[in-house]
């Protein structure tokens, strides 16, 4: 029996190898092997200076002396625990629901779990900082091992948590005793950075999800007033940044 030319495969040395994969995407004829070395080329080119101020120039030091502010604005030192606090409760509720609920990409997981060691490995910040971030790590895994258990209640454990964790997180961070006792009030002018960024984020999405589902129905309503209304705010509104209608 004859095959055809069409079925015939190449020899193991370009299928399996480094070398027969560069031969078969790179430089597979004249042409793609002379924009290959464009490419080449111009990423040098382009990178060359960048790295040349990164590790050169750059004065790092001006991020790390202001890397509170970048994360959390004014808000008081003393009370910062909270905030890592906040932080070490999404990271076990990550890990547990993504053990529940994304089993099949659990190696995903693993590449979250190695975010806190990119960012201990950063510049930036004190012995203790450092330690801090890699903590994130254990509660994430925590939460992962948790997920893995076969308790037939996990599942419900794991939403009564998501649902709950967004109030715990804000409780905690603007406090509730007023002035004095165990969890003081800060007040919101004194959140900042990151964490306040994120805060908007969140309760925008939160918020505005049900009034998006609301428009969305009323689009495609029979009814040409509503559907008009529906379709003008969407139009009106859709391209403004959330920042600008706070503000």
């Amino acid at each position: 029996m004859t095959t055809s030319a069409s079925r015939v495969l190449p020899p193991p040395t370009e299928r399996y190898t480094i070398l027969g994969w560069l031969k078969r995407n790179l430089f597979g004829s004249f042409w793609d092997s002379l924009l290959t070395i464009f490419a080449l080329w111009l990423t040098y080119a382009m990178l060359k200076p960048s790295l040349a101020w990164g590790f050169g120039e750059a004065k790092w030091q001006v991020i790390a002396d202001n890397l509170k502010l970048f994360m959390v604005g004014r808000y008081p030192a003393e009370y910062l625990w909270r905030v890592w606090v906040v932080l070490y409760l999404l990271a076990a509720v990550t890990g547990l629901a993504w053990s529940v609920w994304v089993k099949s990409k659990e190696s995903v997981g693993y590449v979250l779990l190695g975010i806190p060691v990119f960012l201990a490995l950063l510049p930036f910040g004190m012995t203790t900082r450092r330690l801090l971030i890699l903590a994130l790590d254990l509660f994430g895994f925590l939460g992962l091992m948790l997920g893995r258990s076969k308790h037939p209640s996990t599942t419900r454990w794991t939403v009564i948590a998501l649902l709950l964790f967004f109030p715990v997180a804000l409780l905690m961070i603007s406090g509730f005793t007023g002035e004095g006792g165990f969890m003081p009030t800060v007040k919101p002018d004194l959140w900042g950075g990151l964490m306040l960024t994120i805060l908007l984020a969140v309760i925008g999405i939160i918020f505005s999800f049900p009034i998006g589902v609301a428009l969305a129905l009323g689009r495609q309503s029979d009814l040409p007033i509503v559907s008009w209304i529906c379709v003008g705010f969407i139009e009106l509104v859709r391209g403004v940044p959330l920042i600008t209608i706070l503000l």
